[in-house]
C-alpha cells in the first residue's frame, strides 16, 4: 500500500513532512485527495474505536495511541 512505504521511509520526520509526501504522491487531483480522506476516515470508524482493535490496524505504526 502507498501510505505504509510512505510512512515507512519517512518514519523520523514531523507529521508535517509526512503529510507533505503523501499530498506529493497523491498529486494535485482533488477527487483522488478527497476519496483517499473518505479512506482513512471510514478505517478510523471501523478500528478506532472505544475500545480500538489496533491489531487489525495497518497504521499502527505511525498511530500515536497504539505507540503511547
Amino acid at each position: 500500500m502507498m501510505l505504509n512505504l510512505i510512512l515507512a521511509s519517512r518514519a523520523n520526520e514531523s507529521q508535517h513532512a509526512k503529510l507533505q509526501a503523501i499530498e506529493t504522491a497523491l498529486g494535485p487531483d482533488t477527487e483522488i485527495f478527497n476519496e483517499y480522506h473518505a479512506l482513512i476516515v471510514h478505517h478510523a470508524k471501523e478500528v478506532c474505536l472505544t475500545h480500538p482493535r489496533c491489531d487489525a490496524c495497518y497504521l499502527s505504526a505511525e498511530c500515536n495511541y497504539f505507540n503511547y
